[in-house]
């Protein structure tokens, strides 16, 4: 297993962005909207996040 600082920052976000798609799916399976929309509020800035990285790489 790699130490935790091997792990790279996209990695990361693709990790929360699992983490977070499973709860908004979660989340609008019991009816708890509240939760499904955070969850895809998270979701929206991870995606931008992602695109900001992409940006500062190819720079």
């Amino acid at each position: 297993m790699s130490p935790l600082k091997a792990i790279s920052d996209r990695k990361i976000i693709y990790i929360a962005l699992i983490c977070w798609a499973v709860t908004a799916v979660g989340s609008l399976i019991t009816n708890r909207y509240d939760l499904a929309i955070s969850s895809l509020i998270a979701i929206l800035l991870g995606l931008y996040g992602l695109r900001i990285m992409r940006k500062k790489i190819r720079r």
